[in-house]
């Protein structure tokens, strides 16, 4: 009698276990109410589309919300007077897709966890407070003219002297600074 009891018991205990273990856990099934999400990701990240008359040419541009009125789920190189949103680390393709049904990841800013790579559009030196120019290149602020600019970070490593160069970027929110 002995030896059908045990294993009973000790079945029973695992089975137990079992259900313990698994009603803790959080479900990890997600319903969507619609299919426009394209993937998921992680803090601070995102993936929307360029918007169908621009592209990216480049990795590493900041963004801006589309302006052109196609919806929050779109995105443009950065364009004059608007808040800066995210550096796009994808680009547009070429050939295979079409620009607007193609996601591409990017940073929001101020909103990742470490220095952010961006693409300069003049000599930026260590330090230098940087803002994003109509296209999605960056530029000092100390080279600034008269007007107000969004500061997207402020340089961490080196010098870079050349236009479509690439620098390590402290990123923060975008706020405004009026040069004068």
């Amino acid at each position: 009698m002995t030896h059908t009891v045990i294993p009973s018991l000790v079945l029973l205990l695992i089975v137990a276990a079992a259900a313990r273990f698994f009603s803790k856990r959080p479900s990890r099934l997600v319903w969507l109410a619609n299919g426009s999400l394209v993937n998921t990701t992680h803090w601070g990240e995102f993936t929307k589309l360029a918007d169908p008359t621009v592209t990216f040419s480049q990795r590493y541009l900041v963004c801006s919300r589309d302006q052109l009125g196609n919806g929050e789920q779109y995105i443009q190189p950065y364009v004059a007077n608007t808040v800066p949103f995210g550096v796009v680390r994808d680009m547009t393709p070429t050939t295979d897709t079409a620009p607007s049904s193609y996601p591409l990841h990017g940073v929001m800013l101020g909103m990742n966890q470490d220095t952010e790579r961006m693409v300069a559009g003049g000599t930026i030196n260590i330090d230098d407070y940087v803002y994003p120019a109509v296209g999605g290149t960056i530029l000092s602020l100390k080279t600034a003219a008269n007007g107000t600019y969004y500061v997207v970070g402020k340089a961490a490593v080196g010098t870079v002297t050349g236009s479509g160069d690439s620098i390590e970027v402290i990123p923060s929110f975008p706020f405004q600074v009026t040069v004068a």
